[in-house]
């Protein structure tokens, strides 16, 4: 039987491959080696190659590994997540509430990083993001994320248009404890997640639905830089599986992990009962 292959299928690859090849000897603008930056903005389209459990950036090599934990439906259309980036530009974690917008930085959930300095409302170029005011910002789909003036961290996430319901974010002592889903503004609300930390990590973090742990998370500190060296999902915690071990190396700048791991499961999303109200 011979082999049937698309031309349009090869040249599309080897087009990849030869854009990939100019971005790391030259980088995006043509001078010199590009140096790796964290995050997977949408502008980098075909720059992003597939690998397991996230993605290389072809310009300037920043691996970004992710992962999400635990999933709870709610209301809003859209899960309540416990997810969490790896970006070897920065050599460290970044999980989905630790989002952040202060002082014309804005740092999205998987660690993008946009200079907003100057920038009036309008489509943060090269993203899918549009900044509303100095503590909104929404997604082109229209899920506005809003954020505390004083620290910038999240506060809220609701729909353009209707401030309800919306996911409420609560902190402790600076640092987001508490992930609700509430029907009516400050009121109605109901616990989605109970996250805990130590020694400023996130440590465990509670499914408030079922009323089971979420996932957990052991750390090591080098070089200044936190990462964690193993990390259980819902599942993998709830069958006492091994989870996923992480080791890092030192290398050009960034920190790769390899995640070793004995069990590769789908994470479970508890879904709303028929009668649940949130």
């Amino acid at each position: 039987m011979r082999a049937v292959v698309r031309a349009g299928n090869v040249t599309r690859t080897r087009l990849l491959c030869a854009a990939g090849i100019f971005f790391l000897l030259f980088g995006a603008s043509g001078g010199g080696p590009a140096v790796p930056t964290p995050g997977a903005a949408d502008w980098m389209g075909y720059q992003l190659f597939p690998v397991r459990d996230g993605t290389i950036q072809l310009s300037g090599g920043n691996l970004m590994l992710q992962y999400t934990d635990d999933s709870v439906d709610t209301l809003l259309r859209i899960p309540a997540t416990i997810t969490r980036t790896f970006n070897s530009a920065t050599g460290t974690w970044i999980f989905n509430f630790q989002t952040t917008f202060l002082n014309s930085i804005f740092v999205d959930p998987n660690g993008t990083r946009y200079d907003l300095t100057g920038e009036g409302p309008g489509a943060i170029s090269g993203s899918i993001w549009t900044l509303m005011d100095s503590t909104h910002i929404r997604t082109r789909g229209g899920l506005v994320y809003q954020f505390d003036p004083t620290d910038g961290t999240l506060q809220q996430i609701y729909w353009l248009n209707s401030s309800t319901p919306y996911m409420r974010f609560t902190k402790t002592s600076g640092v987001i404890t508490n992930i609700d889903l509430c029907v009516a503004l400050n009121s109605q609300c109901a616990a989605k997640f109970t996250i805990n930390y130590s020694s400023g990590l996130v440590s465990t973090v509670t499914n408030n639905v079922v009323s089971a742990t979420a996932a957990t998370y052991s750390w090591q500190v080098t070089q200044g830089l936190s990462q964690i060296t193993l990390a259980k999902n819902a599942f993998e915690y709830g069958h006492s599986l091994p989870g996923t071990r992480f080791t890092y190396t030192q290398g050009q700048g960034s920190v790769q992990p390899a995640p070793r791991t004995a069990s590769r499961c789908r994470v479970p999303r508890t879904r709303l009962s028929p009668s649940a109200s949130t």
